[in-house]
């Protein structure tokens, strides 16, 4: 475990000291990002993280701030739910907790990723800059989640073929009827192809 005082608060790296209801609570009602989670899927992120970094006052030991990390353990990373909640800002332990996770373990040197929507600047202090033009990105279908035990969703595919279908299977009696077949079957040889049943 590493972890570094400041003022009143320790930022330290023990994944078994981070408080999954704390982080909860804010993620929940205050973060503007990853609002589709629920409670047990944010504890399997905590679980399965590479790297958890907390801030906590060194008074009570609550956690006033978090961060996560995912990554390969060799050279790429990425940052992920970074907050300082709202009545321990604007006293460098965001900068710090950045710092921690990034430059101060095994991650520095590492390519680091992140999504932001409010913290460019900050981000730009540590090296981050907007993406170049041979990175690409694949977006998760965040409208599903999967219950503990069950199989994944197959997801938006499925469903957008059998909304086609039966609307063609509908409407296709008529004059689409030849163009209806024809999507029907490309869809079938697209979910078939993944090995998805129509």
């Amino acid at each position: 475990m590493r972890a570094f005082d400041v003022a009143g608060y320790v930022v330290a790296d023990a994944a078994e000291r981070v408080d999954v209801a704390a982080v909860w609570q804010f993620l929940s009602t205050q973060a503007y990002w990853g609002r589709w989670r629920r409670r047990e899927d944010l504890a399997a992120q905590v679980r399965s993280a590479w790297r958890v970094v907390g801030v906590y006052r060194c008074d009570s030991g609550a956690l006033v701030g978090f961060a996560r990390a995912v990554s390969d353990g060799v050279s790429l990373a990425y940052l992920a739910d970074v907050f300082i909640t709202p009545g321990h800002r604007g006293r460098g332990l965001g900068k710090l907790l950045v710092a921690v996770m990034i430059d101060r373990g095994a991650g520095a040197g590492f390519h680091w990723l992140l999504h932001t929507a409010d913290a460019h600047s900050m981000c730009a202090g540590f090296g981050f800059a907007p993406a170049n033009p041979t990175s690409m990105e694949r977006p998760g279908d965040r409208r599903t989640t999967t219950p503990p035990g069950q199989p994944p969703p197959v997801g938006r595919a499925r469903q957008s073929f059998r909304r086609v279908h039966r609307a063609f299977d509908t409407l296709g009696r008529g004059r689409f009827s030849a163009g209806a077949g024809r999507l029907a079957a490309l869809g079938k040889a697209i979910l078939l192809r993944n090995k998805v049943e129509p």
